[in-house]
């Protein structure tokens, strides 16, 4: 039996962290759970293939945006760096600065924004999940699902624009 076949069969699915879930494991006799346990790493890789391929197909442009926008910051980045080590130079405080940022670089990521409109919210989404406070997270992570399931750009905007409306007054 194959990834394919057992993930069906079995019900398994992949948790928030990646890792596998078999409902109903404990009922499973000893030799079909040592056949899971020896297939475990091809049915993860088949599960974050398939989700991998889900996003791809529902969030056009995501890695051209996700490299665009990394590709601005290391620019961003390479001039601060340069212009640091340039001022704790006692003998080029100034006299020669280092090349100007590449502002096409951070053109070329909004043109891509503007073009992909998903992969940008899905990015934002991204960055939600990297807070500290549980809601902004959580809204950051029903927003990727939504997207990564074809839902619409509105719905996960709403979702990361509404995070927090306890809060308000």
């Amino acid at each position: 039996m194959n990834a394919k076949e057992m993930v069906e069969q079995y019900n398994i699915s992949l948790t928030e962290t990646e890792k596998l879930n078999a409902p109903g494991y404990n009922n499973l006799s000893a030799d079909i759970k040592q056949a899971l346990f020896d297939s475990q790493a091809e049915i993860l890789a088949y599960l974050i293939a398939e989700k991998k391929e889900l996003i791809a197909r529902n969030v056009p442009g995501l890695d051209e945006l996700t490299k665009a926008l990394d590709a601005a910051y290391n620019e961003d980045c390479r001039y601060d760096d340069q212009t640091n080590l340039m001022m704790d130079d006692e003998y080029n405080d100034g006299s020669r600065p280092p090349a100007a940022i590449d502002t096409s670089l951070r053109s070329y990521a909004d043109q891509l924004s503007a073009q992909y409109p998903r992969a940008a919210v899905y990015i934002r989404a991204q960055g939600y999940t990297a807070a500290s406070n549980f809601k902004k997270y959580g809204a950051g992570k029903a927003a990727m699902k939504l997207l990564a399931g074809g839902g619409s750009i509105e719905a996960a905007e709403a979702i990361l624009s509404n995070w927090c409306e306890d809060f308000s007054d």
